[in-house]
């Protein structure tokens, strides 16, 4: 980013979402507003947010704003906010707005590693993935969390969803349980997978589904399968197709949904028609989105795995 004037970078890593500034000049206000906008559009509802403010030269009112309105937000999401880097100015701001006790202050944006599952688990997640609608590689899994990890209310977990997918009798309590168990435990079962995707959900005791932009996808997608038996990503976010192109981690999804995205008679349908999608997921879009031209590209190159909706 050097020698830009104004810029906005948003890295998913592992464990947090980390946000890089570039504010050297006043911008526009429509630049501003729109940098705003894509920033807060950005943000996982959940997990560790680390603002980069080293090259936050200017403090402009949608600056303030967007800490206003993240100091608001902390009040009711599951978030922490880092302030990474930031001037002198800046601290002095936070004193007047009394935002300094809100926000933990670093003097570097923290590195945190993946944290891989063990080459038991490993091996666990293997038999699951293999065998997706097997309640019993599950909970096979469920019994070594219990006896052998010391983890009973993840295998709590597992037994009671894969009950509720059965249809068990005692419903209304298990679901009880299973809300109680995710809210408490969610955010740290779901472990490094915090900060790559914007949200995820557990299907019978596993992450199954996540939400994630193209660009964490690629940068992530490997150890996004390696990390749970993912089956379904939904893309949010800018249309960046192209960075989709052969990724390997495509070959273990059954599903990958394109709805959220801003696919049209512009460039980004272009660049969806002539993508290589290995595997043999399904590819979701919207009637809406799709001209007839661009229906029948994706028909040619995708058959059967294209799945248009609405």
């Amino acid at each position: 980013m050097a020698g830009e004037r104004t810029s906005i970078r948003i890295d998913r890593q592992p464990g947090q979402t980390v946000v890089r500034l570039v504010l050297r000049a006043f911008p526009a206000e429509s630049e501003i507003l729109a940098m705003h906008q894509q920033m807060m559009d950005a943000l996982p509802q959940t997990g560790t947010v680390a603002l980069d403010l080293a090259e936050v030269q200017i403090i402009s009112s949608v600056f303030m704003g967007t800490l206003l309105r993240l100091q608001r937000d902390a009040a009711h999401q599951n978030r922490t906010v880092l302030l990474c880097k930031p001037s002198a100015e800046i601290m002095e701001f936070l004193r007047v707005l009394r935002l300094a006790e809100v926000f933990e202050v670093r003097q570097e944006v923290p590195d945190i590693p993946v944290r891989y599952p063990s080459a038991q688990e490993a091996a666990f997640l293997t038999s699951i993935r293999e065998a997706p609608e097997d309640d019993t590689p599950r909970l096979i899994f469920a019994d070594w969390l219990e006896d052998e990890a010391g983890q009973p209310l993840r295998a709590e977990l597992i037994r009671a969803q894969c009950a509720l997918a059965r249809g068990a009798a005692d419903e209304e309590a298990l679901s009880g349980r299973v809300g109680e168990l995710l809210t408490t435990y969610g955010k740290t079962w779901a472990g490094s997978l915090e900060g790559m995707v914007l949200s995820w959900s557990y299907r019978r005791g596993l992450i199954e589904t996540v939400e994630i932009s193209c660009r964490a996808l690629r940068d992530h997608g490997d150890d996004l399968v390696r990390l749970a038996p993912v089956r379904q990503v939904r893309l949010r976010g800018r249309p960046e197709w192209d960075l989709l192109q052969r990724l390997r981690c495509l070959e273990q999804l059954e599903e990958i949904d394109f709805r959220s995205g801003g696919i049209g008679a512009d460039r980004s349908a272009v660049t969806l028609q002539n993508l290589e999608l290995p595997g043999r997921a399904r590819v979701l879009v919207r009637r809406s989105q799709v001209t007839e031209s661009t229906e029948k590209r994706l028909r040619e190159r995708l058959g059967a795995r294209l799945v248009i909706e609405g």
